[in-house]
């Protein structure tokens, strides 16, 4: 009995202290007696049962007696395993535990560890981790929904206050900054909007994906800079060295990742750097 759900804890404490009783191998003893002597001895009895004058009492070890009808043992170690698979509520104040026992259960812990496998491949991460990589996974996801909700608007910063912010080099518009997303399609988008002005640009982003430790990063700059010696493709692969990674693409624009998100800082001093270098050649 039990006046609400058991919790999973409690499940696997429960499904524990039977598989240690099964380890111990008790003997499983089988009597007949009066009903009134079995009272007297402490077994259990179900409430609102009907039992007869004469009851079969089953005892396992020196921690189980109760009146039983269908207990096949011998002794407590036949049963193998215990695997809990389910509990649920079957009247008021009373719940029900459904468990595998012997070659059922271990087929059961078999799948299990057969999906985990599958799951921890799929995620690129070792079975202990796959609790963390999917929250993480979850928590970026939701941040995808926000952003596709407010129509992909939601990177931290505008174009324009990107535009503001730049440096002059050689008159070029110089534009480096860290987002707070790192979605390659926004910042590649956030990239055309700058492009699209007048003056010849020259544009670096990065963001982190912290929980994943990875940095992504796209670099774009304006076609008639390409002439003159800026490529995007050498750029942003001078850059992502500095966190562990390397990119490519065409040499207006071209895309990185690294894996060092705690290094984006000196990479962003570094970008800066190739940019003076690749603009005076």
């Amino acid at each position: 009995a039990n006046p609400a759900a058991v919790k999973h804890d409690d499940l696997e404490e429960i499904e524990a202290e039977v598989n240690r009783r099964i380890l111990e191998a008790a003997p499983v003893q089988v009597s007949f007696m009066p009903i009134g002597e079995a009272r007297k001895l402490g077994a259990m009895m179900l409430f609102g049962e009907k039992y007869p004058d004469i009851v079969r009492v089953v005892t396992v070890g020196d921690y189980s007696k109760e009146l039983c009808g269908g207990t096949h043992l011998e002794h407590a170690g036949q049963i193998g395993l215990f695997k809990i698979i389910g509990e649920e509520s079957v009247a008021a104040g009373t719940r029900r535990i459904t468990a595998l026992t012997g070659w059922k259960a271990y087929e059961s812990v078999r799948d299990l560890s057969r999906v985990m496998s599958e799951v921890s491949a799929a995620l690129n991460v070792p079975p202990s981790e796959v609790p963390a990589r999917i929250q993480a996974t979850l928590r970026e996801v939701r941040q995808l929904r926000k952003q596709l909700a407010s129509g992909g608007r939601s990177l931290g910063v505008t174009a324009d206050q990107l535009w503001n912010q730049a440096e002059e080099l050689n008159g070029v518009r110089l534009i480096i900054s860290e987002i707070t997303t790192a979605d390659p399609d926004a910042m590649r988008q956030l990239i055309d909007e700058l492009r699209r002005k007048n003056t010849p640009v020259a544009v670096l982003l990065a963001g982190k994906q912290a929980e994943e430790g990875k940095v992504v990063m796209v670099a774009g700059v304006s076609r008639d800079l390409t002439k003159q010696g800026m490529d995007a493709v050498k750029w942003v692969r001078a850059v992502a060295a500095v966190v562990g990674g390397g990119g490519g693409g065409r040499a207006d624009l071209a895309q990185a990742g690294g894996r060092f998100p705690d290094k984006l800082s000196q990479a962003l001093a570094v970008a800066k750097e190739e940019a003076a270098k690749l603009l005076a050649k």
